[in-house]
């Protein structure tokens, strides 16, 4: 990650210095290499973050379900900590969706600026 912004920050200030000398080729052509290296991070990102969640999310399920085999008497405290569980999961599932939409836009917003860059180019 921290690879990806070092490379984020010194393609764009190349990038800007070729712009500031009338270099437009190669200003061009770093501008499409730091918008291609965002998406591309974004969309790892986004995968990471929904395989995470996904394990997380089936360990949690697990243990709530090993947790009311093992005590068919429940407890009023066993019962709470499960509730608790069990919302704890939900809200972590609710926060995920909605931060991966968010990511999802921005993802998106890179990649069209990706191919308003092509057909520009093309013609």
């Amino acid at each position: 990650m921290i690879i990806t912004f070092c490379l984020f920050l010194t393609v764009a200030a190349l990038s800007g210095y070729y712009a500031y000398i009338n270099d437009l080729k190669n200003a061009i052509k770093l501008f499409f290499i730091q918008n291609l290296v965002w998406a591309i991070w974004g969309f790892f990102y986004l995968i990471m973050m929904i395989w995470f969640w996904f394990r997380f999310i089936n360990i949690v399920l697990e243990n709530i379900n090993d947790l009311t085999n093992q005590h068919q008497t429940q407890s009023s405290e066993l019962q709470n900590k499960l509730d608790q569980l069990r919302k704890g999961t939900r809200n972590v599932s609710l926060n995920f969706f909605f931060f991966s939409f968010i990511r999802k836009k921005v993802f998106f917003f890179y990649l069209k600026i990706l191919i308003d860059f092509f057909i520009e180019r093309i013609s």
